[in-house]
């Protein structure tokens, strides 16, 4: 199976491939079988052995109503495999992987064959003559859980080690030693979490008869939208709590559980990761929890001595904390079915997990608008970025689409459990993500330790939109008296979510050097809307200078000739365009103007050209040798040949771009460098400045 090609890589992906059924839930695994890239001419293949990983258990999920009774509960069997990575092989040498820390985490069905539930220990690395480079060991705990019960559930894999041995196996070197916070964590589905499922070791009170169930304490406030249900007491007296039996609220302790400290280094030294909890803004409320951040980090020497102390306060120029969120999790929800399907029992339900489709910012739930990264004895700089309080997600909208010459009636909607699930933020579930444009930088100053204000770079994007999608879902509905034939009513939700880019197109850069401020402009403009390529760059500098850089590649307009018409602007060597094409090398400048004040300095043409490359038609490689000497290869590859600049003086410049009439002659005066020979992978080996001067060869 061929994956998709990055710009200048081809990904391949076995046809032996992973697909567990079981009836339930099941994830299949693709095995990267080789990575091929035609501009160094390497491969690297990826062999697995027939034993694979496998961790197989039952996740419960209940719904309960407003009374405490039950409504649903399911039980679901998530499983999952992974094959076990042998080797990697590459023009180097190898990387060999082994299994031998015996893990207790992981479930699987004792019936299944080819398991091996074992921890990676050892990576040696060789070269291609078997001679070991490398040889890195890892070392694990297998860590009980607070409830010290025996099931895999109850553990937790932890890394304590890396350390390095020396090649003949003599001599241990030392590496990387890990240690984390001491607090234990619950075993894993424990009801001892929080909102976003770090542990708050909250028990149930009163604690669940052999009969009950455990219910989080959840908060309601009608018809308030998204922000009708919340899922921790916040502090407005117009929510009020529904019946529960445990909180999840956060606790930042137990948060903290497991949680990495400190690790050592080879030279001696440690650093030290001092952690806190994360804090938003809701509803104009600070909201304490959500996972942590890093409040600071400590470097030390080998004697203990403290060379480096960082700090990072997540805070707005008043002082308040600059953290917010798309939403917050809902445990909460409403059953809607028709009274003919024999459950007329519909209504609010709260459920034991997360029913919102959480959005982040940059991969993170508590997006900060500010923050101030500060060391001692060194100054302070201050970043700031877009949040969800800039761009916040757009609900989707609803439709409730009945047959034409029918009634809601007809089909026992119950429009009155729809509507109050709209109200109060349970629908719709499709939202348009703003993502893409939260989580990047939009200034960053620097100050001295006397808070003076040193640098100041500022940032201006733009949305391209290339497409868009719609997400959603729907429920259908029958009519009660339908035969099975009749047209269906459907109520559902959809969002529109662009696919785009979100452009830097200018930044702003102030120096303050004795009371004076040096400002430098830098604008870009991109390619085509289908390639992130710069294809200008302007600099206007404090003495109103501007510096002017134009790109050309091979997918530019201007340069998409014939074969017919491609002598009339440049010689036949050009013929290369359509190979860098071919290899999805669209990213290889060809050609680059530098201008000042609009005026042309400088006009440098890249020359590429083809040469035989040492692999079979099969990509498989066979050996080194004189590349001249191998013609009879299917395979080809392309480097450049040689970098003209300036223009030569008696060339004609031709308006659609800075290829000329002489820039095949490599014998020109203007000629920067020429390379001679290759080696086996297309790297240069041999190089002149032109035809006639010595040759420098690299090794």
């Amino acid at each position: 199976m061929m994956g998709a090609s990055s710009q200048t890589t081809d990904w391949v992906f076995g046809d032996d491939w992973i697909s567990p059924s079981n009836g339930d839930f099941w994830t299949s695994a693709f095995n990267l079988t080789k990575i091929y890239n035609p501009t160094t001419n390497k491969q690297i293949d990826f062999e697995y052995v027939s034993l694979y990983n496998m961790n197989d258990y039952w996740l419960e999920r209940g719904a309960f109503k407003v009374d405490g009774s039950i409504s649903q509960k399911t039980k679901q069997r998530m499983s999952t495999r992974s094959k076990r990575l042998e080797k990697i092989v590459f023009d180097q040498g190898t990387v060999e992987f082994f299994y031998d820390f015996k893990r207790t985490d992981l479930t699987f069905d004792e019936d299944e064959i080819n398991i091996n539930e074992n921890a990676l220990t050892r990576i040696l690395v060789k070269n291609t003559q078997g001679q070991i480079i490398k040889d890195v060991r890892l070392e694990y705990s297998n860590v009980p859980s607070e409830e010290g019960c025996m099931e895999p559930v109850c553990n937790r894999l932890f890394l304590d080690k890396v350390y390095f041995v020396s090649t003949d196996g003599g001599i241990k070197i030392p590496g990387y030693d890990f240690t984390y916070n001491t607090t234990k964590l619950p075993k894993r589905f424990s009801y001892k979490q929080d909102f976003l499922g770090f542990s708050n070791g909250a028990i149930a009170n009163p604690e669940p008869t052999i009969g009950g169930h455990y219910i989080p304490k959840t908060y309601h406030y009608p018809e308030q939208g998204a922000d009708s249900f919340l899922p921790i007491d916040i502090g407005i007296s117009s929510y009020q709590e529904l019946n529960g039996n445990y909180s999840l609220a956060a606790n930042e302790n137990y948060s903290k559980a497991g949680l990495l400290e400190k690790y050592s280094l080879p030279s001696g030294g440690y650093i030290t990761l001092t952690s806190e909890s994360n804090e938003f803004n809701y509803l104009g409320k600070i909201i304490k929890g959500a996972g942590l951040r890093v409040k600071k980090q400590e470097i030390f020497e080998e004697d203990g001595s403290l060379e480096r102390s960082i700090n990072y306060e997540y805070i707005k120029e008043d002082g308040t904390p600059s953290g917010y969120i798309t939403y917050m999790p809902r445990f909460n929800g409403y059953k809607i079915v028709s009274a003919y399907q024999g459950d007329e029992d519909w209504g609010l339900r709260i459920h034991q997990r997360d029913m919102a489709n959480q959005k982040v910012t940059q991969s993170s739930y508590v997006g900060y608008a500010r923050v101030k990264v500060s060391e001692t004895g060194n100054g302070y700089t201050v970043k700031e970025f877009t949040s969800p309080n800039d761009y916040p997600n757009v609900l989707g909208s609803t439709s409730i689409i009945i047959p034409p010459g029918n009634s809601a009636a007809q089909y026992d909607l119950p429009l009155i459990v729809i509507g109050e699930a709209i109200e109060n933020g349970c629908f719709p579930n499709a939202v348009t993500d703003m993502d893409l444009v939260r989580g990047v930088p939009k200034t960053i100053k620097t100050f001295n330790q006397g808070n003076d204000l040193l640098k100041k770079i500022d940032y201006t994007y733009e949305l391209k939109q290339f497409d868009s999608y719609s997400d959603g879902g729907s429920m259908m509905y029958a009519d009660q008296n339908s035969d099975g034939c009749d047209p269906h009513a459907w109520f559902g939700d959809s969002a529109t979510n662009k696919i785009a880019r979100y452009e830097t197109v200018k930044t702003e850069e102030t120096n303050y050097l004795n009371s004076e401020a040096h400002t430098v402009r830098t604008s870009y403009t991109y390619g085509g809307e289908e390639y992130p390529f710069i294809k200008t760059k302007s600099i206007l500098n404090s003495d109103n200078d501007t510096y002017g850089v134009e790109y050309f590649y091979p997918l530019d307009p201007e340069y998409q000739f014939t074969s017919t018409s491609i002598t009339k602007f440049l010689c036949s060597s050009f013929e290369f365009l359509d190979d860098l094409v071919l290899q999805n090398r669209i990213a290889s400048p060809i050609a680059i103007n530098k201008s000042k004040n609009n005026d042309l300095t400088s006009n440098s043409v890249v020359v590429y050209k083809k040469f035989p490359a040492l692999y079979d038609a099969s990509g498989v490689p066979i050996g080194s040798g004189n590349i001249s000497e191998s013609p009879f290869l299917e395979k080809e590859i392309v480097d450049k040949t040689a970098l003209l600049d300036p223009l030569p003086e008696d060339a004609t410049y031709d308006p659609l771009g800075p290829l000329i009439q002489d820039a095949c002659e490599l014998e020109s005066e203007n000629l920067k460098y020429l390379v001679h020979r290759y080696d086996q992978n297309g790297n240069p080996i041999e190089v002149s400045k032109d035809k006639y001067s010595s040759h420098t060869v690299l090794i």
